[in-house]
């Protein structure tokens, strides 16, 4: 059994099992190794599988206190012995959780029949610790993807077929790029009034166009790219994690960065880029970045948070809109989405924000023509 340490972007966690869960989850969090304590334990364990489901039923004997959703599609009866809750899923392979200690100090023993099933439990149990220590310490989830830029980090926002994921992408295949995540990011405050930005360990879910739409993507794909997730899992995309597409795009990623600007793409009738001031930039944020309707991963199955009101989601929604530079990037057709990448290289091809107080970036400005209208 080893144990190594991984960054949860607000805590260090010390996970103890067998080499093979170890290399899932350094797919998904970094291992660290700076002698800072963990403050939080996950023990995995291999069972042969007679002895997983005698333990199993060992636990159904008990009276079922509670029924919870570990993610939209896994649910657990949730039993207690007096010193710790044990969990049994109900809609997935078999495994046990057990979980003893309060939110600041968890101690929990993952067990299972396969290296795959260990890992992949550790893996959400980890991602559920990572949101809500972040909450507890006044941060908030949102929908975006993120890089940095020259050194600048961008989260970039919109309504489901926006762009995120192609303008992302496209900035690491095309400007190098780093990859920081897509979908699901957690926003943590700095005490001086700044925000880092991370991603949940969930992989990037790509449409055909957005592939067909990145070269390199593209290539990789006719060339029978072999995925670490398989294809087509959900509604016909595939899911690549991070450390794929940073193999096959030629550049790195990075578990979190600062944010210096958020960009929200919307389609619209003309192609540009161009900074939000004021009042403005809130609805934008609040359309898109923090959709009360496009949520994930908002409960707490572990039940040792207090959940955070709408209220006070808004008010940390609003702080960010105040400390954070807010761009709008609008695109006609699909095929403008590159260009839109190339205005927003172009902005922060310094390596800083641009500081006049209204920037339009157009097509002729970069040398580049307009498409053609379809």
């Amino acid at each position: 059994m080893l144990t190594l340490n991984y960054d949860c972007l607000t805590f260090t966690v010390a996970v103890t099992g067998p080499q093979s869960t170890h290399d899932k989850i350094a797919k998904y969090f970094p291992p660290v190794d700076d002698g800072s304590p963990a403050q939080m334990f996950i023990t995995l364990t291999l069972l042969q599988e007679d002895e997983l489901w005698l333990r199993i039923d060992a636990f159904e004997a008990l009276p079922v206190e509670d029924q919870r959703w570990g993610d939209p599609s896994l649910k657990y009866n949730v039993r207690t012995d007096g010193r710790s809750e044990t969990y049994v899923p109900m809609t997935e392979a078999p495994h046990l959780l057990q979980v003893e200690g309060d939110r600041d100090a968890l101690s929990i023993s993952i067990s299972a029949a396969d290296s795959e099933s260990l890992g992949r439990t550790c893996v959400r149990m980890m991602r559920q610790l990572m949101l809500r220590r972040a909450e507890f310490i006044g941060g908030r989830d949102a929908r975006g993807a993120a890089v940095t830029l020259n050194g600048c980090g961008l989260v970039l926002a919109g309504l489901p077929g926006a762009g995120k994921s192609t303008v992302a992408l496209t900035l690491a295949q095309n400007n190098s790029a780093k990859l920081v995540a897509s979908d699901h990011l957690v926003f943590v405050p700095l005490p001086i009034g700044d925000w880092i930005v991370a991603g949940t360990p969930v992989p990037w879910s790509l449409a055909d166009g957005t592939i067909r739409g990145v070269s390199k993507l593209d290539e990789a794909f006719a060339a029978g790219l072999d995925l670490h997730r398989g294809n087509h899992l959900v509604d016909s995309r595939h899911e690549l994690i991070t450390e794929e597409l940073s193999a096959i795009l030629g550049v790195d990623s990075v578990f979190e960065t600062a944010v210096d600007a958020v960009i929200v793409l919307s389609q619209s009738d003309e192609t540009a880029v161009r900074e939000i001031h004021g009042v403005g930039k809130l609805p934008l944020l609040a359309q898109t970045l923090f959709n009360p309707d496009d949520r994930l991963f908002v409960t707490d199955w572990l039940g040792k948070h207090t959940l955070v009101q709408d209220s006070e989601l808004a008010f940390r929604g609003h702080d960010i809109a105040r400390t954070v530079r807010v761009f709008e990037a609008t695109w006609r057709n699909y095929a403008d989405i590159k260009t839109v990448a190339s205005m927003i290289a172009a902005i922060f091809g310094d390596g800083s924000a641009p500081q006049a107080q209204i920037w339009e970036v157009y097509p002729q400005m970069l040398g580049i023509n307009e498409p053609a209208e379809t």
